[in-house]
């Protein structure tokens, strides 16, 4: 079972289901916010888009940069055209929020090229975002600026 495998690499007491293909961790005191998605399907989307939405409402209105993390590195998730739409307009979402956005897809893999050509194509100046093979990566690279905030 898929849980089964993803549940031993959450911490105790850290994780969420939002619904029955999405697990939100929450690390680092509240300060990095992690989305693992086991499919994209749209009743996943829908739960992930409502979750985002007031993670990056409650990040603008404390001030606080976003740290998040989306790990879409699970066996074949399809990006479908809803998925692909819903995530270009979360894009979008609180311009004035900064931060950082690391998403992490399996090396090779039909989404990792997929998101790979939406982050060339989405014009984006708000927050920084990357893509990575390996979650412990992305992981280092969002919490490289905890440490250092930029001036306001």
């Amino acid at each position: 079972m898929t849980h089964v495998r993803l549940s031993s690499r959450v911490p105790p007491g850290s994780s969420t289901h939002l619904s029955e293909g999405i697990l939100s961790e929450t690390l680092d005191d509240g300060q990095l916010v992690v989305f693992t998605f086991l499919n994209l399907a749209i009743s996943t989307v829908d739960s992930a888009m409502e979750a985002l939405d007031a993670l990056l409402r409650r990040c603008d209105e404390a001030g606080r940069p976003l740290r998040l993390l989306l790990d879409l590195s699970a066996p074949e998730p399809i990006l479908t055209p809803y998925a692909r739409e819903q995530g270009a307009s979360l894009s979008r979402l609180r311009p004035r929020l900064r931060g950082r956005v690391a998403l992490v897809a399996q090396e090779g893999s039909p989404i990792a090229h997929r998101l790979d050509r939406f982050l060339r194509s989405e014009l984006y100046h708000y927050r920084e975002r990357s893509m990575f093979f390996q979650r412990d990566q992305a992981l280092v690279w969002l919490r490289e600026t905890l440490d250092h905030q930029p001036p306001g």
